[in-house]
């Protein structure tokens, strides 16, 4: 996916929709979505656009914040950075796939719940609203942000002041993510050598450790 822009009319606002792909794209990197978002931005802040809102969607149907999901809201605060929340909208989504009651307590829980992860986006200012479906639904969320006073995001400040990409905060926690990930491979890698290892001196197969890779280990050993 790239990024689209949708011209429309919505009550008496003439209104431009950018949809970007999340940091859970399952056909780029998150280095290559930060790079395509990062581009928009800077070419829009050049044009002297800016934006009126900005609605982040979460899924009420899942059941808790996944890995991925805390990843995408940590780099989306450090995209807009924490003057911006006051033109932020946090929107639930696919509320017809759980019940009421199901739904609004993972609502609460994002909200004031023990991790909330909302809970210092709002202190700041993001509203909290909910996505039926409808039309109707859409044009609410919409009208909601369009008569805000345009801002930069903090991503757009960073670019303005010379930094790379890499240099910017939303740069930095993607780093700090790779590195983190990186580690926790090798570290994957040297558990599996160690059990490999004692499994050629023991002749004991570990569990971890499919029986037909280490048969195809000892015949390179013998």
């Amino acid at each position: 996916m790239n990024i689209e822009k949708i011209h429309c009319k919505v009550g008496p606002y003439n209104i431009t929709l950018v949809d970007t792909p999340g940091f859970d794209d399952t056909s780029r990197s998150d280095t290559e979505v930060l790079i395509l978002i990062a581009n928009w931005l800077r070419d829009s802040y050049k044009d002297r656009t800016f934006l009126s809102g900005i609605i982040y969607l979460h899924r009420i149907s899942d059941p808790r914040m996944s890995g991925s999901s805390i990843k995408n809201l940590r780099m989306f605060r450090k995209l807009c950075g924490v003057e911006s929340m006051g033109n932020v909208s946090l929107v639930t989504t696919m509320w017809d796939k759980v019940s009421r009651i199901e739904g609004e307590t993972r609502e609460r829980d994002l909200m004031i719940g023990e991790n909330g992860f909302w809970a210092a986006m709002i202190a700041s200012g993001c509203l909290v609203r909910r996505h039926d479906g409808s039309v109707g639904s859409a044009q609410h969320l919409i009208m909601d942000l369009a008569g805000n006073c345009p801002i930069m995001l903090r991503l757009q400040e960073e670019i303005a002041e010379g930094k790379k990409l890499i240099e910017t905060e939303a740069g930095v926690s993607l780093n700090e993510e790779i590195i983190r990930v990186q580690r926790q491979h090798e570290e994957e890698l040297r558990s599996v050598k160690e059990e490999m290892e004692l499994a050629m001196k023991t002749g004991i197969p570990p569990l971890s450790i499919p029986t037909f890779l280490l048969t195809a280990l000892k015949g390179i050993h013998d």
